[in-house]
């Protein structure tokens, strides 16, 4: 996990973002904040774009190593969060919280159940994306927990 958190976290933060937080095999990252961004959601995209292609040198070298392969799937979305230093005076983060937040997780769990969708983002994001990421096409309708409502999908290209 060393090796992929060590590719990754300098894909994220050379498009611009900023990590989060790493959590089991996870990271969160945020683009736009704590600098604004007017192309968050491009930023986010090829960083998602990155990390993937980084995916196969890093599952390259686990395997000469004798580990397995590790597989990842990314949810983007983009909206209005909360962010800022939140906790208590012994114990203070840097994060983001919102329905925005909890839908790009819930998203990220979608990219399990389509075939061919490592990266799926949300309409939100795509229509920040203003057709500047070639490729991008709609995936499905998703019923996600926690949403009242249906979120549509769309699968983004990275090979």
């Amino acid at each position: 996990l060393n090796e992929y958190f060590g590719v990754v976290v300098e894909i994220i933060q050379s498009n611009g973002g900023t990590v989060n937080s790493l959590m089991g095999d996870g990271i969160m990252a945020i683009f736009g904040a704590p600098v604004p961004d007017e192309d968050a959601a491009v930023h986010a995209v090829q960083a998602a774009q990155g990390m993937m292609k980084a995916m196969e040198r890093v599952n390259h070298s686990l395997k000469t190593l004798g580990f397995n392969p590790i597989s990842i799937g990314i949810g983007i979305n983009s909206g209005d969060a909360i962010i800022g230093n939140m906790g208590s005076p012994r114990k203070m983060e840097y994060t983001a919280i919102g329905d925005v937040v909890n839908t790009a997780a819930r998203i990220e769990g979608q990219t399990r159940s389509i075939a061919g969708a490592d990266i799926l983002i949300s309409k939100d994001t795509n229509d920040s994306l203003k057709g500047r990421i070639p490729g991008v096409e709609f995936a499905k309708n998703a019923a996600l927990k926690g949403k009242d409502t249906t979120v549509d999908l769309y699968r983004v290209p990275w090979n």
